[in-house]
């Protein structure tokens, strides 16, 4: 199944936050989108794993499946590190922010290194990417399955879009997320059952 999405505008990419927009084409300097960088390492984590582990020497071979690994791993990085530097502009603090205070911590024993830094962001960055799609998929399964709750949360959400614009890019967090109670009471079951496996 494909989903769309909306592309930003080309003229919409300037500076270093729109490195995440997606965009039709990459950033300059980049082989991948973050999107393109993300989906592929996730798709393909054990032998991105196994390839990112070969020397440097091997990605000058020119080999395909070697060079598709290279480019996304060294995209894959080089997004990880202009979101960490982004730390601390949020205006309160986040995950991000703890996370790079580690790294500047005074006391040597408890300091992260750079490499321990980007484990970290590239585990989060990872697990959200998976945990959230399948949650996703959870929930829409649900509610295919009951088309009573199905037409109850489109009520609410409806209900609380009654007085938005009517271009999405418009809404505000800050004013629609309040408003839409209805789709956080769906989220009470997926919490008691859980997609991911316990195993």
């Amino acid at each position: 199944m494909t989903f769309l999405h909306r592309e930003a505008a080309p003229d919409s990419l300037n500076g270093e936050e729109d490195l995440f927009s997606d965009g039709a084409t990459p950033p300059t300097g980049f082989t991948l989108s973050f999107r393109q960088a993300l989906a592929f390492v996730a798709n393909n984590l054990i032998a991105h794993t196994i390839v990112s582990a070969l020397p440097p020497w091997i990605s000058r071979l020119k080999i395909p499946f070697v060079l598709q690994h290279h480019h996304a791993h060294t995209d894959f990085t080089r997004y990880l590190s202009a979101l960490a530097a982004t730390a601390g502009t949020s205006g309160r603090p986040t995950l991000l922010d703890l996370l790079v205070a580690g790294q500047d911590s005074e006391d040597d024993g408890k300091k992260l290194s750079r490499e321990e830094l980007m484990g970290n962001l590239f585990t989060f960055t990872l697990a959200g990417y998976e945990t959230t799609a399948q949650t996703l998929y959870y929930a829409l399964l649900m509610l295919a399955l009951q088309p009573d709750t199905q037409r109850w949360v489109r009520e609410g959400v409806d209900a609380a879009l009654m007085d938005q614009p009517a271009d999405p890019c418009e809404w505000r967090y800050e004013t629609v997320f309040p408003l839409l109670v209805r789709p956080l009471c769906l989220m009470v079951p997926l919490t008691l059952s859980s997609p991911a496996s316990l195993r």
